[in-house]
């Protein structure tokens, strides 16, 4: 595997133990034998069916427990508005913190236009859509993103990647307020909190 901090025709193989008597690689693992992945695809999948239940179960009642236990502890989360975030906790208290503030307290259902699954990555790649739930126009609100997770082995994945442009999400979330808004009169500013 070459490596491209090291000098040229050199590997990583060949930085991190061999002639070349240079310090060693940290960019890239010392994989002198082939490898392959240990996952299939229908292994890949049942895990993915999973965190799909568990996202849509988590918008529809606010309990984000469930979907964060399709992670590994040690998760690496990505989401390129917030910033990231490691392991479970801290995942689960800005998903939490976020997901129960107005309006995506009814921002709820979590449909994949698509996606495919690299089993020799290890990877799903896919678009999902971030869905409100009918403001009373019978319209549908979304705003899709790209999601990239990896799988870790154990029905667990161990990160997630979620890119989109935050300026497409603002006219989605302008738009379902005033239909809100529109439709509720009684509470145009969302439900009252107990």
């Amino acid at each position: 595997m070459w490596c491209p901090a090291c000098p040229v025709g050199t590997t990583g193989a060949d930085v991190l133990g061999g002639a070349t008597g240079l310090p060693s690689c940290r960019l890239v693992p010392d994989r002198t034998e082939e490898t392959t992945v240990p996952f299939t695809t229908a292994e890949i999948q049942d895990a993915f069916d999973r965190y799909q239940d568990a996202a849509n179960e988590a918008g529809r009642t606010g309990d984000w427990r469930p979907w964060i236990e399709c992670f590994t502890p040690d998760l690496h989360y990505i989401e390129h508005l917030y910033g990231e975030f490691r392991g479970r906790e801290q995942v689960l208290a800005w998903i939490t913190g976020t997901m129960s503030a107005w309006p995506f307290t009814h921002m709820q259902l979590f449909p994949w236009d698509w996606y495919t699954i690299d089993a020799e990555q290890g990877w799903i790649i896919g678009q999902v859509e971030n869905r409100f739930v009918d403001p009373g126009d019978g319209q549908v609100y979304e705003g899709a993103n790209w999601t990239r997770l990896v799988y870790a082995g154990d029905g667990l994945f161990s990160s997630e990647e979620d890119v989109y442009n935050p300026a497409h999400f603002g006219p989605v979330v302008q738009a379902w307020l005033a239909a809100w808004a529109a439709h509720h009169p009684d509470s145009p500013s969302g439900p009252a909190t107990p």
